[in-house]
């Protein structure tokens, strides 16, 4: 149904070409009314002023445009103001001054539905109008001035049906299609949700970190983020997140509280909890609602350090496991020949050049000089204190593998959005040189 939106939001923007003969409104009017008196067309044949900046994308202006609103039938509710988010239902006809068909909700190929689902805020003026008329009644307007070089009027008349929460109109939400069995659940003010599985074993449900497969969309069907879709040959990482954490969006933080192991659902999120910093990157407009697709494909305790066999990276085999006082565990793959001189973690000018590889304990990879392909340099301080103490003893063309655990790397705080708070951190180190520099850092 989506499509449908776009292909009468694309007709609408047809007419750039056209030109403009002296056919005028109200002998359009009069062909559509019929039986309405000429002192009831003229009464109702009512000016609004609206604010051409509110209009979508490219159209917008400084300016401010008339639109005619003449109301053919009053209907209930007039005055009735929309939701941003709110659709109306309806059957919808549009053409140009000449006279040309430029859409029809009626003669749509693949719609069943008599009246049709369209969003207020792809037809231009429409919002202003229902305000006017409100559910069940019919209306035409007349706009002028839309279109790329702001100078083609069109005109368009409205039955409606009613008017709905755009949360109720499951044709028109992005993503997994959601069926008349799927139960709509407010879980804020401004946050729905339509669970498709609800894990029975509710397995992981006490496990401070979630993993996600998620994807995001814009109203219109846009995706914005998708973590699944990877180049070819590579598996997909999902999204760690911290049930405690402060994520954005907030919709995502609040959905995420109670899930576990294997459950399916959607979300939406309007205003007050769908704000993300940096969304500009992902293509998300100033106040966009997001829709998300979310599913639970695991659960973990970042706090739990894995047996031996079960550690990512580098084997470690049967070599033995090495605790110092602060709690730093390490396991020695290879010792290494190159002696270096006396090194300290306070040492500002003498740098490391090691190659590295990080793992949370639940073996996802956030981290590796390997993958960027180029060794990295700098002095012990500016690491974390288990990576700092874990290669101070180590000597040049070492290997050793460390097990780092939260209050020696990132702690309650976390490192971003890679590393959860509370995390336990698994690094393998080669150390490659040690280079004394003539300048501290």
């Amino acid at each position: 149904m989506a499509l449908c939106f776009s292909y009468i939001y694309t007709l609408l923007l047809a007419f750039n070409g056209l030109s403009i003969n002296s056919v005028s409104f109200e002998e359009l009017v009069e062909e559509s009314l019929g039986d309405i008196s000429d002192d009831n067309k003229k009464q109702t044949l009512d000016p609004i002023v609206i604010d051409r900046k509110s209009l979508p994308g490219e159209h917008a202006a400084s300016q401010m445009e008339i639109i005619a609103v003449t109301v053919i039938e009053p209907g209930e509710g007039r005055f009735f103001a929309p939701g941003p988010y709110d659709v109306i239902r309806c059957k919808m006809k549009g053409w140009t001054l000449e006279g040309e068909s430029i859409f029809d909700t009626t003669k749509l190929a693949n719609v069943k539905e008599e009246f049709v689902p369209v969003d207020l805020n792809k037809v231009p003026g429409l919002r202003s109008a229902i305000m006017r008329v409100g559910p069940g009644g019919k209306f035409k307007v007349y706009y002028h001035d839309y279109g790329k070089d702001g100078t083609k009027p069109f005109v368009y008349e409205v039955e409606v049906k009613n008017i709905e929460n755009w949360s109720e109109i499951r044709e028109v939400i992005p993503g997994v299609p959601i069926d008349k069995e799927t139960t709509l659940e407010k879980i804020d003010t401004d946050i729905d949700r339509w669970t498709f599985f609800y894990s029975s074993q509710r397995e992981g449900i006490n496990d401070p970190v979630v993993k996600l497969d998620m994807q995001w969309y814009l109203v219109d069907g846009t995706k914005v983020f998708d973590n699944t879709e990877v180049a070819d040959g590579k598996k997909p990482t999902p999204v760690s997140l911290s049930r405690s954490q402060k994520i954005a969006p907030l919709g995502l933080a609040k959905a995420i509280k109670n899930v576990a192991l294997g459950d399916h659902f959607k979300i939406s999120c309007g205003l007050r909890t769908s704000q993300i910093r940096n969304a500009s990157a992902l293509g998300i407009p100033p106040n966009a609602r997001l829709i998300m697709d979310i599913k639970v494909v695991g659960t973990s305790d970042p706090t739990r350090e894995p047996n031996r066999n079960e550690l990512p990276g580098w084997d470690v085999g049967s070599n033995k496991r090495n605790v110092s006082d602060t709690g730093l565990v390490w396991y020695e793959i290879k010792e290494g020949s190159g002696i270096h001189s006396s090194l300290t973690i306070e040492s500002g000018n003498k740098k490391v050049t090691l190659h590295y590889t990080g793992y949370l304990n639940d073996g996802i990879k956030f981290d590796s000089s390997i993958d960027r392909g180029k060794p990295y340099t700098n002095p012990l301080n500016k690491f974390v204190k288990g990576f700092a103490e874990g290669v101070l003893s180590m000597k040049i063309g070492g290997k050793r593998k460390l097990v780092i655990p939260a209050e020696l790397a990132y702690g309650s705080k976390g490192g971003g959005a890679r590393i959860p708070p509370d995390s336990l951190l698994i690094f393998d180190v080669e150390l490659i040189d040690v280079i004394e520099t003539s300048k501290k850092d």
